[in-house]
Parts: structure tokens; C-alpha cells; sequence
């Protein structure tokens, strides 16, 4: 692995107009940990001034091809440091011979394969591979964001192949504004870090900058490249409970926040009484503010974002607090999730009337402002405030969503000689309030929502999951099934980890199984009045859900192209090697022409022999090399076909 490090480098960044030189500094090493799985330790970097010190938190993993690494920046002198400019903290340079035949293609070529963000969009977290190749202006690719979330334009998360089986994965730590610059000539080079920095480091001060992590895919397939990649994620950058087992999605039965505590515990009733598998009973937004009456649905007529800041409860709907229906769902067997946009504030919120200086501004202020999450005293309102939240009323999920671009925000809080701190502290701050969170209650599980899947990034992932991978999911007069194709189906190659919204229709299988991932979110508007073939209907695909979604925990596969093409099959394959089982999904949508599919399954033995159960009943045996060239018929369009697989003989 030290070999990682000879490409990886340094971070890159002018110093008062001069190239940092390590090679110039004083440098210190020492050990923080050392695992089975890896050894961490700490590079100090003392610039000659003595007033800057660069910071090099370093890991190395044994069990997987990965490096990975954290810089910051301290002020260690008596004054200001010098200026720092244009810090890059991914300065990667890999280079690359050419080929000297002339009967071969001349030029250098690296695939950059990446993914669109999420905008609310039926093209959320689509493919927008690249080819660089070494001449001008083909050699050069940027990608970087328009607001101060990290998923909303690109996943910060992107691999470089070099060969069919040799390439890199990299995945970026900044939930924030972040680029990344790529130029291919004699070799390739990746540059990334925070969208704009321009400071001097104030004595006493840390910087944090962006994490980095780095997977070397040698002798691997990209499709094993990124299933080895998600191993890693599930091992070492999941949230985890106080015994140390992995936070899974849940399986969540969702209400608005405007209902009465007795239409909330009626749900809880209903739940109970037809045996539905809901595991967590999820509160949205609309509970909080003055007194008021307020509209029991997010669709009609709701004022929820014009009080948002004031977390006070509503003690219109909700006379005795949230705590009784949290205690119903707790009697109930479910946990209680809870919808927070703590960030955001308006501006006639009690804080912000008490504490105008913990805000950040752009200069109109009739509309959204900004709590400073770097400013400390702001920092500890918004852990008391969410902290009394979970104790009091007994929150076992902690929903936090972010709904609004803050680029102009801290944009406007810099001094000319300190941009780019004001974002830097702020995320610094955010880290802070869900490590703080997770330490006072070891046990809660945070949902990153930011109108939808907008914050996902390697810091993040690591605190939290995503249960809303976009608001354009869920929508009561839209359909979401094939939006829910597209974003499982690329998404699921970087994170194991997510859900989204589900269309929710009585009898609709298409509907409810294109939600399935390694969790779904199920709204409970309208569900509440069903024939009695209908409950049973319902609990049973959830029951199926529960066992289709351990399997996204595993290897994932897209077996077909392009799903957000409307008119192609939708298929992806879930294979754990630890029992050589798993399970296919295939949807053919309503405007697909073909009635059958051709699928050829990964990671099976064409001469062993499999067990084929079908989810509607029914279960024969085959070899391997059926499951290699599978025929699935379809016979009408918007239908969908399940099949549970298991090797049964070598």
C-alpha cells in the first residue's frame, strides 16, 4: 500500500505565492492507531514561517486496497499566518506511458466515470462518464457544484479506468462547495478540494479541509471495483450502534407532522391491527411553531416552512407534545423518527429575534437565514435544541434536512483575506453536532436529507444514511417508479446505504417493488382504508421487502443499460458470496416495446447448480449457465419479475 502514497502526494496550495514544498518543512510522524484492519497515524508539516502547520491525519488499510487521509491547516505562531491559496487537498498525479506502436491508438485515453447529483429531476444520479485523452481540448474535465451541498450537481464520489481491469475510485469527504479538476497529458492528474480558498490561519485556529479516500481496482472488473468499494463503506464508513452493529435503513410508515397525536396513534393502530411490518414510525415536518391551527397534509395548505426555526411544538395538534405517540410506536414495537431542518431559520423565529449574531445573512432578510454552525454559541443551541428533542420526546431516528443553497451565505460572511472559512468552520461545526448527537445517544441514527439525496459524500455517509433520495419521490400525483429505477440502479454502485420514496397503490407490485433498496420509505396517506384483500396484499409484499432488502447489503449488479431510458428493461442482480445466494429484480416499464429479456447474471458457477424460487410461488432447479443466458418473459408492460436464488451443488 505505501506505494498508494507515491501517487496520492500531498496536499497541493500557494503559500504566500510560492508552491508548497514538504520537502522544505519540518516533519513529524506519530502513530494513533494501529487494527487489524489498519494503521493510522499523524504527518505534521511545519512550514518555514513556523506560523502555518499542515496536519496529515493518514490511514492505511490492511484489508482493502484503500488509502485515505484528513488535512488541516493550524495557525501555530504568534501572529496571522502567510496566505493560503487554492488548496487542493486531492493533488493526484499518475503517470502514464504511451504506446510506441504506431499501429495502435496514439493517444493516452482515461474513462472518468461519474454521476450527476440530485436536483429533482428524473435524471437524479445518472451516468455522465468522460473520456480524456491526451490533446487539447479533450485532455481536461471539471466538475463542481452550484450550491453549498455536496450532491447536488455531481456524486462526490468518481472513478478513473485506466484499463478494463485497472483503475482508481476516489471518493471526496466535503459537504460543502467542492471542484475537481482532471488534465490528462503525460500524466493523469486529479486536483480537488473546497470550491474557493483565499486565508491567512489566525493563531490558535484549525481549518479542516476535505477527507479523501483513494481504491487502487488492480486485476479487478470495474463492476468488482465498486462492489469491493461498497464492502468498504459498509465496514468502515456506516453509522453503527453503541455494540457496534451496522444502522440499517429502516422500513418506515411516514405521516405529516400537522396530524393530531390522535390521528398519529390511529395510524400506529391500524399498523398493528393488520400485522404491517413497518419497523419505524417516521414524522415529517409541520409539528412545530406557535400555536395554530395547521393543515393535516403537506399538500393542503400547510405553513410548515414559514415557522421552521421555531422548534417549539404545536400544542394545537399536539396538546401533550409528541411524546404519547412516540411511547404508542415505542408499545408498538417501532421506533420513532422525527423531521429537524435545524440549519435553516426564518427570520421572525424566536432565535433569530434573540440571537441575530448567530445568523448568517446575504442581505434579505425576508427570507431564509443561515445558523452559523462555526459560530460555537450557535453551535450549542442548535445540540441543546436537537439533543432536548430526542430526549424529551423520545426520538429514536433523528431526521435532519437542509433545504436551501448557503454558497451566498458564506460567501458574504468572508473578509477578502479569509475566504473560504466561513464555509470551512461552518461544515467543521456540522461534523461536530452529529458526532456530538451520536455520543449522547450512541444508539440514535441520523437521516441526511437535503431536499432529498443533496448531501451525500464520504463524511456523511460515514455519520448517516439517506431515507429520501429525492423530493421529487413520494409526490401523492406522481409515479415515482422509474425515477426510483434510475437512482437505485446508480446510486446503489457507490452507496449501499439509501432509500427513497415509494409509490403507493393498492395492488400495485411495479409500484412497491421498484422502491425496494436497503430500505423504502412508505407513505401513509391514503392507506388507511383498504379492502380487507388489499391489507393482506400489503403486508405480505412488505414482508417480502424486508427479505429482498438484506440482499442490497451485499454485491449489487445493474444487469441492464441505461435505466433512465424509459423504454429499456430495468434489472439489477444482489448476490451475497458468503452463501452464494441472492436475488434479481426485472421491471419491464410501461413504455418498453420488448417482452422478453435476456439477462446474464454475475458471480455464478456455470456448472453448479442453483435453486430458483419465484416470489409468487414456486421453485425449480438450474445450472448455472441458464442463469449466465436467462430468458424472463414478460407478458404486458409495467410488470415485474422476482427470483431468490441459491447455489444447492458444486
Amino acid at each position: 500500500m505505501n506505494e498508494m502514497w507515491d501517487v496520492i502526494g500531498f496536499p497541493a496550495f500557494r503559500y504566500d505565492g510560492e508552491a508548497f514544498d514538504p520537502a522544505r518543512c519540518e516533519v513529524t510522524e506519530r502513530l494513533l492507531a494501529e487494527t487489524a484492519g489498519y494503521r493510522r497515524w499523524q504527518l505534521c508539516c511545519t512550514l518555514p514561517d513556523r506560523k502555518l502547520m499542515l496536519r496529515l491525519t493518514r490511514t492505511e488499510y490492511r484489508d482493502y486496497p484503500v488509502a485515505e487521509y484528513l488535512p488541516e491547516l493550524l495557525g501555530i505562531g504568534d501572529e496571522a499566518s502567510g496566505l493560503v491559496e487554492d488548496f487542493q487537498a486531492l493533488a493526484f498525479v499518475l503517470p502514464l506511458p504511451r504506446s510506441e506502436r504506431w499501429d495502435e491508438y496514439p493517444y493516452r485515453e482515461v474513462r472518468v466515470r461519474r454521476n450527476l447529483g440530485s436536483k429533482n429531476a428524473q435524471d437524479d444520479f445518472v451516468a455522465a462518464d468522460a473520456v480524456l485523452r491526451d490533446r487539447y481540448p479533450v485532455d481536461r474535465l471539471t466538475m463542481d457544484t452550484d450550491e453549498g451541498r455536496s450532491s447536488a450537481a455531481f456524486l462526490p464520489f468518481f472513478s478513473v479506468d485506466l484499463s478494463p481491469e485497472d483503475g482508481y475510485n476516489f471518493g471526496l469527504g466535503w459537504s460543502g462547495a467542492w471542484r475537481a479538476d482532471f488534465h490528462l497529458d503525460t500524466a493523469l492528474r486529479i486536483t480537488a478540494g473546497q470550491r474557493k480558498t483565499c486565508f491567512q490561519v489566525l493563531p490558535g485556529e484549525t481549518i479542516r479541509q476535505m477527507s479523501v479516500a483513494v481504491q487502487h481496482r488492480s486485476g479487478l472488473s470495474a463492476a468488482a471495483g465498486r462492489n469491493q468499494w461498497r464492502r468498504f463503506l459498509l465496514e468502515y464508513h456506516s453509522p453503527r450502534d453503541r455494540a457496534g452493529n451496522l444502522l440499517l435503513p429502516p422500513l418506515p410508515l411516514c405521516a405529516w407532522g400537522g396530524m393530531s397525536n390522535r390521528a398519529l396513534q390511529e395510524m400506529v393502530r391500524i399498523r398493528e391491527e393488520h400485522l404491517l411490518p413497518y419497523d419505524t414510525f417516521w414524522v415529517d415536518a409541520g409539528w412545530f411553531g406557535p400555536a395554530r391551527e395547521v393543515a393535516d397534509s403537506e399538500y393542503d395548505g400547510s405553513d410548515w416552512y414559514r415557522t421552521v426555526g421555531d422548534w417549539r411544538i404545536n400544542p394545537v395538534p399536539h396538546p401533550d407534545g409528541l411524546k404519547p405517540v412516540a411511547d404508542t410506536v415505542h408499545a408498538a414495537g417501532m421506533k420513532f423518527l422525527l423531521w429537524v431542518e435545524i440549519e435553516r431559520v426564518m427570520p421572525d423565529a424566536p432565535v433569530a429575534q434573540e440571537h441575530p449574531d448567530w445568523l448568517l445573512h446575504t442581505g434579505d432578510d425576508v427570507g431564509n437565514l443561515l445558523l452559523d454552525l462555526g459560530n460555537p454559541a450557535a453551535w450549542q443551541w442548535a445540540f441543546e435544541t436537537v439533543a432536548g428533542l430526542i430526549r424529551s420526546q423520545g426520538v429514536d431516528i433523528y431526521r435532519q434536512d437542509f433545504n436551501f443553497n448557503t454558497i451566498p451565505f458564506w460567501a458574504e460572511a468572508d473578509a477578502p483575506d479569509r475566504q473560504g472559512i466561513c464555509e470551512a468552520k461552518y461544515i467543521a461545526g456540522l461534523y461536530r453536532l452529529w458526532d456530538a448527537l451520536r455520543t449522547e445517544f450512541p444508539d440514535l441514527l441520523i437521516d441526511n436529507c437535503a431536499s432529498g439525496g443533496r448531501r451525500l459524500d464520504l463524511e456523511t455517509v460515514s455519520r448517516s444514511i439517506c431515507l429520501w433520495r429525492s423530493d421529487l419521490l413520494g409526490r401523492p400525483w406522481f409515479d415515482c417508479s422509474e425515477c426510483n429505477h434510475t437512482e437505485n440502479g446508480y446510486l446503489s454502485g457507490w452507496l449501499p446505504l439509501h432509500a427513497g420514496g415509494v409509490t403507493m397503490n393498492p395492488l400495485d407490485d411495479y409500484a412497491l417493488l421498484s422502491g425496494v433498496g436497503t430500505g423504502g420509505s412508505f407513505s401513509g396517506f391514503g392507506a388507511l382504508e383498504l379492502a380487507p384483500a388489499e391489507w393482506e396484499w400489503l403486508r405480505s409484499r412488505l414482508e417480502l421487502v424486508q427479505r429482498v432488502r438484506r440482499y442490497f447489503l451485499a454485491d449489487f449488479y445493474l444487469l441492464t443499460p441505461q435505466p433512465e431510458n424509459r423504454r429499456n428493461f430495468y434489472a439489477v442482480q444482489c448476490h451475497d458470496p458468503e452463501t452464494d445466494s441472492g436475488v434479481v429484480l426485472a421491471f419491464r416499464r410501461p413504455e418498453t416495446p420488448e417482452a422478453s429479456l435476456k439477462l446474464s447474471c454475475h458471480a455464478v458457477v456455470p456448472a453448479a447448480r442453483y435453486r430458483l424460487e419465484r416470489w409468487e410461488g414456486g421453485e425449480s432447479d438450474v445450472g448455472g449457465e441458464t442463469l449466465q443466458q436467462w430468458h424472463l418473459e414478460f407478458p404486458a408492460p409495467r410488470s415485474v419479475q422476482l427470483y431468490f436464488y441459491r447455489r444447492i451443488q458444486a
